[in-house]
């Protein structure tokens, strides 16, 4: 059986970025909404301690960025077709789970972002040629390893077959790696279960312990923290910009001022401290942008470089 696109009917925009029929049994926050800036998809994990993704609209160019929202809706919430699926490997599902939504994401949003530089302003000019370019400038040069390859042109097959089955089609082409990948991805690394030395008994017997110790010990903590900075989130995401959220921004970091306390940031292994702004988006109600442009007015970014501090989250630590 061959997949044939077949013509999809019109159809207006969805009210939901996530149906209730993919929610997880365990979600008891609300739902984004298919205009919202920023699309959680924590709804969809029904892991309590399970990361916390997200997809921020920002990120996508202007002239793409609608497009691209309504593949990504059509990956969250609508299954490939049987005729699509009839020839394909094993592992390909009519709908990923959770973590397979966010990655081919982040592979769309790459590509968005090349497909920017370039000047395009539309996924119709998205043919096999563009494809093979994408590939030859931005995949091939990464070094990634066989698994990832694949895994990447998987993600424009799905596209390219969402977009087939669209209501509105935005016009994308069959990739030259849709049937087969073969001639794209690179050769299997030399592997094996005996390609290094055994770990001695004298050194894994004590990290088998502390171990255990990790999570009987700090488990309940973990997932504590875990669920408070899920509700951050959540509450960030859902901060509307006014005039009173915009004042309580200003609040807040005139309260750190006059007590001497520093700013909140994220954690960094290099470089300069970077502003939490979902953080406090979370503590005042206000929105991401309205935080940032607060902080970019004097005194903050010197006060910032001067004062970097963490972001602690409301959990008593029991361990």
């Amino acid at each position: 059986m061959t997949f044939v696109p077949q013509p999809p009917t019109a159809a207006a925009a969805p009210i939901w970025a996530i149906e209730p029929d993919r929610v997880a049994a365990s979600w008891r926050g609300p739902l984004p909404r298919y205009g919202d800036p920023i699309w959680l998809l924590t709804p969809l994990d029904d892991n309590p301690a399970g990361r916390a993704h997200r997809i921020v609209w920002d990120g996508y160019p202007d002239a793409l960025r609608e497009e691209f929202r309504l593949l990504v809706w059509l990956l969250i919430n609508r299954r490939l077709p049987d005729a699509f699926l009839a020839r394909r490997a094993p592992s390909w599902r009519s709908r990923p789970s959770y973590a397979g939504i966010y990655h081919p994401h982040l592979a769309w949003l790459r590509l968005a972002k090349w497909l920017a530089r370039r000047g395009t302003t539309t996924l119709r000019a998205c043919q096999a040629d563009v494809y093979d370019a994408y590939f030859d400038d931005a995949i091939r040069p990464r070094g990634l390893d066989r698994t990832q390859v694949h895994n990447e042109l998987a993600a424009f097959t799905r596209l390219w077959a969402l977009d087939a089955t669209s209501p509105r089609p935005a016009g994308v082409g069959e990739p030259s790696w849709a049937h087969d990948d073969d001639e794209y991805v690179p050769s299997a690394r030399p592997g094996g279960e005996n390609a290094r030395e055994p770990i001695a008994p004298a050194t894994i017997g004590p990290l088998l312990v502390w171990s255990l110790r990790l999570v009987e010990d700090f488990a309940a903590d973990i997932l504590a923290a875990t669920e408070a900075h899920q509700r951050l989130l959540v509450r960030a995401a859902h901060a509307s910009a006014t005039p009173e959220s915009r004042d309580r921004v200003e609040s807040y970091l005139a309260r750190l001022a006059a007590d001497g306390q520093p700013l909140p940031t994220r954690a960094r292994t290099a470089g300069a401290p970077t502003l939490a702004t979902t953080y406090i988006s979370a503590l005042t109600d206000a929105t991401e942008h309205q935080v940032q442009r607060a902080c970019q007015k004097a005194p903050w970014p010197a006060y910032l470089r001067n004062h970097p501090g963490t972001s602690p989250l409301p959990v008593e630590i029991t361990a």
